[in-house]
């Protein structure tokens, strides 16, 4: 029952004791009131005390409160106050009066509130409690269960239905697990996982869901500490020591979102996307670091967006994109926007960045997979950068890499197709080693129609390996004509430019390096000398000087596609 206090005073401002206060309706009507909030104690006369005042407890409405005393110029009886009392009281309860404050707050459900009565501090299992009041939000349609700070002793978590946020104090999101989180939900034995969002049964789970503000620590007992399909919302969430992955994007995940989370110290994944129907999912913001078997292993889905993303210090590789014999649906289509895999891959093959497929049929790869403005450096000279197989349509765009210098730094096998490093060998002013020479054209002779376009690199001819050199008493011609290269540009096309005499005519003038051959032979008419020369480029890489002029022939306008 609404509570109400007041002091009576003279025009003068002074307190007048002993006033007699009478409480009506709008419409005159008296009204009980009380001395106390249980209302078993009716006042029948309120007269104010010494220092003025006066107190009671009134049921919610609009009223007037009038003051009667003596000595008062202008009337005996004196009205001191008209409007509303307000109920805001509050009581979890499952049944409650329409209209009042105390109904939103119901709205409002706290897991340390009677009848829930969570444990915060970590002694008591608090699973019974976090459960029944996601329970009774779901059951009643309010939509939010508020968990104060403090560690919460749980085991599973299962997630009742649609629509619903459980929001914490904080979770304390960094890149490590030094920061100390406000909420932390802890798993107690025998638990595989502490929060399950995966409706089992159905083809389309929960959803509309919204996790944010508080930590999970799977206290190496839980296998994973989220489990989430269908659209929701992961968002601020910070998950450590779990044992198979921090959180697992499963089947149907269909546009969940994960917003500046941090999956670290897991002995398992940070975070693990899996299934074949799982589509427009976006990871922002968000870090794995120091997880033994990796940071982000992703086994299925498509159309699926990276950005802003850090992956560090994990055992294994920072990014694994793998597809199992379950997977046989379209897998492929994601970007990686703004992604740095750093000193990641402490444990043999060394490979920041790995990609397979279960076996090598071409209709089972991996496909257009774009790493734009991205990062991916190795934290020793002996550690490598990505290992690709079966894989098709990969682009590596405005990419810096640096750190190593094994030569297989970038690896690909026979079944990779189509995999371009554009802009993606600089140096940058030092600041990055790039890629070297010879890392890209190890890639690129094991591919087919993989290729490195960068507008500051072509291969200067008889420049020394691993560029081609000139054969058969072939040389430059020297000013005022281009130095004799060959290069890629963005869409795969090989070039050749410069002008050349003195060879023997009718020979091979270079060799172009595997990677950089057409699939069969393309013939080109040239200038040579004035006329037209005619140069031949076999599938073997050579290029055949059929009709020329050993005084001058030109290279200018040769392009073709290679594979």
């Amino acid at each position: 029952m609404p509570y109400f206090g007041d002091y009576v005073f003279d025009s003068q401002g002074n307190v007048v004791p002993g006033a007699t206060i009478t409480v009506k309706t709008q419409a005159g009507a008296a009204v009980t009131i009380y001395s106390d909030s249980a209302q078993t104690a009716p006042i029948t006369s309120l007269i104010t005390a010494s220092d003025g005042s006066y107190e009671f407890y009134v049921t919610p409405g609009r009223y007037t409160i009038t003051a009667q005393f003596q000595g008062f110029s202008q009337s005996d009886t004196f009205e001191i106050w008209t409007g509303d009392v307000i109920d805001y009281s509050f009581s979890q309860s499952a049944t409650y009066a329409s209209g009042t404050i105390g109904k939103k707050l119901q709205s409002i459900v706290s897991v340390t509130d009677a009848p829930f009565n969570a444990d915060p501090t970590g002694v008591a299992d608090s699973t019974a409690a976090i459960q029944a009041a996601l329970d009774y939000v779901h059951a009643n349609g309010l939509g939010e269960v508020t968990v104060p700070a403090g560690t919460y002793l749980t085991g599973e978590i299962t997630w009742p239905g649609n629509n619903i946020t459980l929001r914490g104090a904080g979770s304390a999101y960094s890149y490590n697990t030094a920061n100390t989180p406000r909420t932390i939900f802890k798993a107690k034995a025998g638990t595989t996982t502490v929060f399950n969002l995966v409706q089992t049964g159905t083809s389309e789970d929960r959803k509309g869901n919204h996790l944010v503000d508080f930590s999970v620590d799977g206290n190496a007992i839980a296998a994973d500490g989220i489990r989430v399909s269908g659209a929701n919302t992961i968002e601020r969430v910070r998950v450590k020591g779990c044992t198979a992955a921090g959180a697992r994007l499963m089947n149907f995940t269909n546009s969940t979102h994960v917003l500046h989370c941090g999956f670290n110290s897991n002995s398992g994944w940070g975070l693990v996307i899996e299934g074949v129907s799982s589509t427009i999912f976006s990871v922002t913001g968000t870090n794995t670091s120091l997880n033994t078997l990796g940071g982000i292993l992703i086994e299925g889905g498509f159309a699926g967006h990276f950005k802003n993303v850090l992956s560090e210090s994990n055992s294994g590789p920072g990014l694994k994109i793998n597809r199992p014999a379950s997977n046989t649906n379209s897998f492929g289509d994601i970007i990686f926007d703004t992604v740095w895999l750093e000193d990641n891959a402490s444990v043999s093959p060394f490979y920041t960045l790995t990609a397979d497929s279960y076996n090598d049929d071409p209709l089972r790869n991996i496909y257009n997979v774009i790493f734009r403005n991205c990062r991916i450096s190795a934290s020793s000279v002996t550690r490598k950068y990505l290992n690709l197989s079966n894989v098709n349509g990969w682009k590596f765009e405005d990419c810096s890499f640096g750190g190593s210098t094994e030569a297989t730094a970038l690896t690909l096998d026979g079944f990779c197709t189509d995999v371009a490093f554009i802009e993606s060998a600089n140096t940058y002013g030092g600041l990055q080693t790039g890629l070297t020479d010879a890392q890209l054209d190890s890639a690129i002779a094991t591919g087919v129609k993989c290729y490195s376009s960068d507008r500051s690199i072509k291969r200067v001819v008889d420049a020394g390996a691993p560029a081609a050199a000139f054969t058969n008493s072939w040389v430059n011609y020297g000013a005022p004509f281009a130095t004799a290269k060959y290069w890629f540009d963005r869409e795969g096309n090989v070039h050749l430019e410069g002008g050349i005499k003195s060879g023997t005519l009718a020979t091979s003038a270079l060799t172009l390096p595997v990677g950089y051959r057409p699939s069969a032979s393309q013939v080109f008419a040239v200038s040579a000398n004035g006329a037209i020369g005619v140069i031949t480029i076999a599938a073997n890489g050579t290029v055949v000087m059929s009709v020329a002029s050993a005084t001058y022939t030109s290279l200018d306008g040769i392009a073709f596609q290679t594979g």
